[in-house]
């Protein structure tokens, strides 16, 4: 009887024999989620080596790069220089045959095409001034040194081309109007136009046999 009424009275005076632990709290964890890479603000920038360029994206007026390196911007001299080494160890010898155009030289170029097919047929290979990505210094016409197929379909089934096909990405460019996607690129099939967007970029692209418009989540430019 004296034990339990010594209980009673520690317990009133706030005296617990057999206390609960407290749980320690969780640690918190940083979340790994990762953002997913954009170019939404990268695609406008005509200074910038993911610009796009097409039938319904003009550069500004005027413009012209301010780091060519030749007749290609600096970066992507550095990876042209690569890419045609890498070529000559597979026995395949390029030669540039267009790199960048000014606003007035391809308005010179395309007004001569159009003066010859007429303009609609003349837009379905050729760029008006202010939209051809020659312009921006990242494009670059490639072909063989014998001369065989230049400008033409058929130099994607040379040596050169199949290459091109199969290794270009390696070096950070694209073909930039691949076959069967006029619909989306506005032009022809063209195996001998690269367009430099860097190793990762044009990994992607070419992993996936997208367009420069599919990547870049823009919608098809097949004419003006």
């Amino acid at each position: 009887y004296i034990l339990i009424l010594l209980t009673v009275i520690l317990s009133l005076l706030g005296w617990n024999p057999s206390p609960k632990q407290s749980t320690p709290a969780k640690p918190q964890t940083q979340s790994t989620q990762q953002k997913a890479p954009t170019t939404v603000s990268t695609i406008n920038d005509p200074n910038n080596i993911l610009v796009v360029v097409n039938k319904n994206r003009p550069l500004p007026n005027g413009y012209a790069p301010s780091d060519l390196s030749g007749n290609v911007r600096s970066e992507a001299k550095k990876h042209l220089d690569e890419l045609v080494v890498g070529a000559k160890s597979s026995n395949i010898n390029f030669k540039i045959i267009s790199a960048y155009r000014s606003q007035s030289a391809q308005a010179s170029i395309y007004n001569g095409y159009v003066k010859r097919d007429g303009q609609a047929t003349a837009d379905t290979y050729s760029a008006r001034p202010r939209y051809s990505e020659h312009q921006t210094g990242l494009a670059i016409d490639l072909g063989n040194s014998d001369g065989v197929c230049d400008l033409e379909i058929c130099f994607g089934d040379t040596p050169a081309g199949l290459w091109i096909k199969n290794n270009a990405h390696n070096y950070g460019f694209i073909v930039r109007y691949p076959s069967g996607k006029t619909s989306i690129t506005g032009y022809q099939y063209e195996p001998w136009h690269l367009r430099y967007v860097g190793i990762d970029v044009a990994k992607s692209i070419h992993s996936s046999t997208s367009t420069l418009e599919e990547y870049s989540n823009l919608p098809p430019a097949p004419s003006y």
